[in-house]
């Protein structure tokens, strides 16, 4: 889990997951990038910014170019409602918009 400020491509990061057995990576919200966040992981990206770089290697999911710009969290939900019935967690993807969304 990552802190403010924080970043998945940092080595710190890398060495963290490094330790970790996973089987993978679901990156949200974070950005993309051209290079992986743990070279060899199989790796899932889920954002709705202008990408800075596409990893070729990872599935991204993205929202920008669309009208409106989905949030990540929407993005997510509708991810979630491919597999399976997701309906009773609309309220999560409506607090996720507001809290992306919503001026500070």
């Amino acid at each position: 889990m990552l802190g403010r400020g924080e970043n998945v491509w940092s080595p710190e990061m890398a060495s963290e997951l490094g330790t970790q057995e996973i089987g993978g990576l679901i990156v949200a919200d974070l950005g993309t990038r051209a290079e992986p966040p743990l070279p060899g992981m199989a790796t899932i990206l889920l954002d709705h910014h202008v990408p800075t770089g596409i990893l070729q290697a990872a599935l991204l999911v993205s929202g920008h170019g669309l009208h409106p710009t989905p949030t990540t969290s929407l993005l997510a939900w509708w991810c979630a409602g491919a597999v399976a019935e997701v309906d009773d967690l609309l309220w999560l993807a409506a607090l996720g918009i507001i809290g992306d969304m919503e001026e500070a």
